[in-house]
């Protein structure tokens, strides 16, 4: 069965809100079930954007299309955009990243829209296969091609790309629609060329094996996303941020607050605008255990405000005790608390999409499968009952240096029953648990766990592990209290000499 390869809400000015899915080789309208009949024929992902008052699609194998709510039209002529992988609104202009130019790949490459006039969008770039040249002149023409209403310009490049005067030069004044001027004279005359030329485009540094994987905006800087490196650009400079990777799937960046947030096999990062840093240490080996096979599928969204949500497929990490398995897995970081919670799916997320729908901000996830969820709604996913495990972090009672008793333990709820509470303890003396041990069930709004034999021996630090699996209303723990009595201190090492 086909499944959905991009996916993108949509807010027209008509106020007919839209939501579109890449299904198949067509662009269908989920909510009515149609589709379009674009004959799309390619299993790259389709990637959407909003910007000026239509829906952009493109997926670096079709020419791109824009959306009006009713009819998708092509921008042109096949040869009025570069085909382009990647697709992000900045500010008033449209940017396309990861280019193919008249059959070239160009994987580092970013090209730009000229400001609309009136809501029409050029792109300063022209591509035709019927180049006239005539020795010892800097004159050429082409039939059929637009230079003026294209808006090519002087000092735009123009590459001759096979015949005898083939190479790159410089656009000196353009003449008319088929005609301009090169800053050099031709060696040799030709009747028909392959060419383009253009100059709304930069390279995000040099390829070497590290291409454009996304873009991401953040505090008015269009982010730059490479496997292994990340940009900053704000239409006049182009800035790395230094020692901090990039990302393997573009799916993966997400905003909220001031951040950005995105996955890299090293674990998940977030950017705040002039760097990043390393959020997922305390999830370590779940990110230890996602498949490099999977790196380039991650899917990121915000849920509500304050959680960003990395959907990363399969988990399997037999090191751990008790290993970790997990079918269809995801790791949510509570930007508020920035505490972590693992959980899964019953089905395998390939797109996300966000968008306002009667004042409410509502998010859908395209699966392999063909289907499309609406995501935090109800309290079942697909009538599968939704798992929660939520982890503390590492809690130090009595402080880092002094051992004690657990006399009682409170979990504060208002809503959800059945939540089975779990612990492992670190210091005692010099070990940890490896496994989790069962704590009890959360019965009331207020409920009390008195210590059984195994927590009353003396320790350190205690970390708690809540699960739920219920098609109930979606618990909420509102706080956890640890009672106990601190036993020894060490006293600390002083230089004697």
């Amino acid at each position: 069965m086909s499944g959905i390869i991009g996916l993108s809400g949509f807010n027209p000015p008509n106020g007919n809100n839209k939501l579109i899915a890449n299904f198949g080789s067509d662009l269908v309208d989920v909510i009515n079930n149609s589709g379009y009949g674009q004959n799309l024929f390619s299993s790259n992902n389709g990637e959407f954007e909003s910007y000026v008052g239509k829906l952009w699609f493109t997926n670096q194998s079709s020419p791109i299309e824009n959306f009006d709510g009713t009819t998708w039209t092509k921008s042109g002529v096949t040869t009025d955009t570069p085909l382009a992988k990647f697709i992000k609104q900045f500010r008033t202009r449209l940017y396309l990243g990861n280019l193919i130019i008249a059959g070239t790949p160009y994987p580092s490459r970013v090209w730009f829209s000229d400001l609309p006039v009136a809501n029409h969008v050029t792109w300063g770039y022209e591509n035709q296969n019927n180049l006239q040249q005539a020795a010892g002149s800097g004159i050429v023409k082409s039939p059929g091609a637009k230079f003026v209403s294209n808006n090519i310009k002087e000092g735009d490049t123009f590459v001759i790309i096979d015949g005898p005067n083939a190479g790159e030069y410089i656009v000196s004044a353009v003449i008319d629609e088929q005609q301009l001027v090169l800053t050099k004279a031709l060696t040799f005359s030709y009747p028909a060329s392959n060419f383009w030329c253009g100059g709304n485009w930069f390279d995000v540094a040099t390829d070497d094996s590290d291409f454009l994987t996304g873009f991401g905006k953040n505090s008015d800087f269009l982010l730059c996303f490479k496997n292994n490196s990340l940009h900053k650009y704000d239409e006049k400079s182009l800035v790395q941020i230094k020692d901090v990777p990039g990302t393997t799937s573009g799916r993966s960046i997400a905003n909220t607050h001031q951040f950005t947030f995105y996955f890299h096999p090293t674990g998940i990062w977030r950017c705040n605008g002039a760097t990043s840093e390393l959020i997922s240490r305390q999830v370590q080996d779940y990110i230890d255990g996602i498949a490099a096979a999977q790196y380039n599928q991650v899917v990121g969204w915000i849920v509500g405000a304050d959680i960003y949500r990395c959907y990363v497929g399969a988990i399997l990490n037999a090191d751990t005790e008790p290993g970790i398995d997990i079918t269809n897995g995801f790791l949510d970081q509570d930007v508020s608390t920035q505490t972590w919670t693992p959980g899964s799916y019953p089905f395998n997320i390939t797109c996300a999409t966000t968008f306002v729908e009667s004042q409410a901000i509502n998010t859908y996830l395209g699966t392999d499968a063909g289907k499309v969820y609406q995501d935090n709604t109800g309290n079942s996913d697909d009538t599968v009952d939704i798992p929660l495990n939520a982890e503390t972090i590492w809690h130090w009672p009595f402080g880092p240096l002094v051992t004690g008793k657990i006399t009682r333990v409170q979990v504060i709820t208002r809503t959800g029953r059945a939540i089975s509470v779990k612990f492992k303890r670190f210091g005692i003396p010099t070990s940890f648990d490896k496994e989790w041990k069962p704590l009890g069930e959360v019965r009331d709004a207020i409920t009390e766990f008195l210590p059984d034999e195994v927590l009353a021996e003396p320790l350190r630090a205690i970390k708690l592990l809540i699960t739920e699996s219920s098609s109930n209303k979606p618990i909420a723990v509102e706080k956890i209290i640890i009672f106990g009595v601190p036993e020894t201190i060490r006293v600390a090492e002083q230089d004697t000499t």
